[in-house]
């Protein structure tokens, strides 16, 4: 969930009923970590760190959260190292190894490599993902 944008706008309403609007305004938007929102996130892939936008930030962190909390067993998210190489999928939550039947390691490559490839700096074919989150 994505923390909502408060805006304050200081108005005089006349005695006519006409609102007038001084130039005072004032909005809190949040730039990064929202509530619900991952902290940090650090995204590798073939080796080469990937910068993110907020945008991609929440969309990974909104992603790769699902995939871990629809598995189950596993508690909420405090520390994640998620690794997609291949067939193999290494995930360890919270210092503790979450193990992955091959079905659910095929889901998770085909959607972490297909919400990796299309981003700025990531050159094809996509052989390793590694991501890095943190509260």
């Amino acid at each position: 969930m994505v923390a909502p944008i408060r805006c304050i706008v200081n108005t005089l309403q006349s005695n006519e009923g006409h609102t007038f609007v001084y130039n005072q305004f004032k909005c809190d938007i949040p730039i990064r970590g929202g509530p619900g929102m991952t902290k940090k996130i650090t995204l590798q892939v073939n080796g080469n760190p990937i910068s993110l936008d907020y945008f991609v930030q929440s969309f990974v962190d909104h992603t790769v959260k699902g995939m871990i909390e629809s598995l189950e067993n596993t508690r909420p998210l405090n520390k994640l190292d998620l690794t997609v190489e291949e067939e193999k999928v290494d995930v360890v939550l919270n210092g503790e190894t979450v193990t992955t039947n091959k079905f659910v390691n095929k889901i998770m490559k085909t959607t972490v490599f297909g919400m990796v490839s299309p981003l700025k700096g990531v050159n094809s074919p996509v052989t390793i993902v590694k991501i890095e989150m943190e509260e």
